[in-house]
């Protein structure tokens, strides 16, 4: 059974672990995920705005 600890992870070098088409694909779907992760973030954020317009307005028409 292979035991490892995250720091023995962390020194491992990646061209160790991948070849170069090896590589190439993670550094693609790394690519792929960060970019899924922005667009989620930008989502929710444009959501959050919306939300707290719709608060705002709703304050501004139970006050007056």
């Amino acid at each position: 059974m292979l035991e490892t600890t995250l720091l023995a992870l962390e020194d491992l070098m990646l061209d160790k672990i991948v070849d170069e088409a090896g590589r190439k694909v993670l550094l693609s779907e790394f690519s792929k995920i960060m970019q899924q992760e922005l667009y989620s973030r930008a989502k929710a954020q444009q959501e959050e705005i919306l939300y707290l317009r719709e608060q705002i307005a709703l304050a501004r028409n139970h006050s007056s």
